[in-house]
């Protein structure tokens, strides 16, 4: 069974840190993926997050 209130904690913390990131990194894209994106985690699961930045 999905946590949906675990899940949405982690999509928060997951901009959260996307903003902290980009105020160092600049403009920014954070991916959010794996089983939080998908909603089949548990409680062995990790936060996958791919952050995009421009090369400059």
């Amino acid at each position: 069974m999905i946590d949906v209130a675990e899940q949405e904690e982690v999509i928060r913390a997951v901009g959260d840190f996307a903003l902290k990131a980009s105020q160092v990194l600049g403009p920014l894209t954070a991916i959010l993926y794996g089983s939080y994106a998908r909603g089949d985690f548990n409680l062995w699961s990790n936060v996958d997050v791919l952050l995009v930045v421009r090369d400059e």
